[in-house]
């Protein structure tokens, strides 16, 4: 049946029958199954997505790294065009052209929603295309000759095809939900079935108020499932692409650790241990607002002598030690109050090692 090419529209088996083992998904009012018309419209669907969200990303591409690689004039021109086209209000530009047009088909139900959708996806390229254009591999292609659209699709766009396959994920789910739009209000293809159509059928023909719920479900849920999957899909490959942004967190780090040896000062504030430990030199851990410990970074993490720094420290999980089985840190001997920071005066305890406490040789240390 999924490979069937069959006229879907056609009257096979009693009328308004509920689904049973020889119509899966019943019958309409006149006798058409369901189910064969739930599976053309499936396949309608994805054609409606793909020719719809290729067509957005292909003009997408091309405006989103053209201006965003060559900047100036070129950038303006094509940013005022998408500017245009995003304020047009699509879905009733689409309802004029399609209330004119003779013959309507999937494909042009795609061409047109593809026409129309992409200036989103053109502005969140040109975004990260200016974010790339200044890296060194891009400099080097262009100081080798290489012209335009050869650094752009052999060194820019390999770098962001992540991003772009899930662009084209949100454009695909974009032009199905256009394109049952237009189904649903009778603006859809006069020709096969859709899902949108099945809808738009079932709502003509009082299946709600006749209790057929096995003809207007079926397409609702599925294109609620396709888009759906999409989103859903689209949400978790972007969490995978930023965990495997590790290149541009180094490239970052790389460049906040150079500045040290430029001479300027820099402070970082932060809970990740191990870039503290990267990046800085000197340390200072802060409690409730005040300053409890400082000193050189390898020493207040070596030999850490205030319980708070202790317990920061216990706390890292460790190979081979659950955090959850860190060792307790004993409570602190200062004054009462003095874990939040009462006032008391730095101690040098070592050279260049200083600690807020009252009583270092009982500062819960064995």
């Amino acid at each position: 049946m999924l490979l069937d090419n069959g006229n879907p529209n056609e009257y096979v088996g009693p009328q308004a029958a509920p689904p049973d083992g020889t119509y899966w998904m019943g019958t309409t009012t006149f006798g058409q199954d369901v189910y064969a018309q739930f599976v053309h419209g499936l396949r309608a669907a994805f054609l409606v997505g793909v020719v719809g969200g290729a067509i957005a990303a292909v003009i997408a591409m091309l405006v989103g790294f053209l201006a965003g690689y060559r900047g100036g004039l070129v950038d303006e021109v094509l940013t005022m065009l998408t500017d245009v086209v995003l304020v047009i209000p699509a879905l009733a530009v689409l309802l004029i052209i399609n209330a004119y047009m003779g013959v309507r088909s999937v494909a042009v139900q795609g061409l047109f929603s593809g026409l129309t959708s992409w200036p989103w996806a053109a502005r969140a390229i040109r975004a990260q295309t200016f974010s790339l254009r200044p890296r060194e591999f891009v400099d080097l292609a262009r100081l080798s000759g290489s012209g335009t659209w050869r650094i752009v699709f052999r060194e820019i766009a390999p770098n962001m095809s992540s991003y772009l396959f899930m662009m084209f994920i949100l454009l695909f789910g974009g032009a199905i939900l256009i394109a049952s739009s237009l189904d649903f209000i009778g603006l859809g293809p006069t020709e096969g079935v859709s899902l949108g159509l099945m809808l738009q059928s079932a709502r003509q023909w009082s299946a709600l108020q006749l209790g057929m719920w096995w003809w207007f479900i079926p397409p609702g849920a599925g294109i609620t499932a396709i888009v759906g999957a999409l989103y859903v899909a689209n949400v978790g490959l972007d969490e995978i692409t930023s965990m495997l942004d590790a290149s541009t967190r180094t490239d970052v780090l790389n460049l906040l650790a150079g500045l040290k040896d430029r001479g300027p000062g820099v402070l970082y504030i932060t809970h990740d241990l191990s870039l503290g430990t990267y990046l800085a030199e000197r340390t200072v851990v802060l409690r409730g607002g005040r300053v409890v410990e400082r000193g050189d970074t390898q020493e207040v993490f070596g030999n850490p002598l205030h319980p708070y720094t202790r317990t920061l420290l216990a706390a890292v999980p460790r190979i081979g030690r659950p955090w959850t089985e860190a060792a307790p840190v004993d409570a602190c001997a200062y004054h009462a109050g003095g874990a939040a920071g009462s006032g008391e005066d730095l101690h040098e305890t070592e050279p260049d090692h200083f600690v807020t406490c009252a009583h270092l040789p009982d500062c819960g240390r064995t």
